[in-house]
């Protein structure tokens, strides 16, 4: 049956996801990540907003937060490399 202009097989999903697995292990990517973090983080000392002396305990907020940050910039990169595969 043929598929609808603009639509996927699931084959083509999961070479698409295949792809994606294989380009995180890819120390380039990783780099690029890397990279990012530590732009984003001059970016924020730049704007006064971290401190260089955070509590010891870390709070269920800061988790919560590290959480949400953390999924943010995964789904940025998995965004990213759709444009680059």
């Amino acid at each position: 049956m043929e598929q609808p202009p603009g639509t996927s097989t699931a084959k083509e999903n999961l070479s698409l996801e295949d792809e994606r697995e294989r380009l995180l292990k890819d120390e380039d990517f990783k780099g690029e990540l890397t990279n990012a973090l530590k732009y984003s983080d001059s970016l924020l000392q730049a704007k006064d907003l971290l401190t260089d002396t955070p509590p010891d305990k870390i709070s269920s907020a800061s988790v919560v937060m590290g959480e949400v940050i953390c999924e943010k910039i995964i789904n940025i990169f998995y965004v990213s490399l759709v444009f680059l595969i």
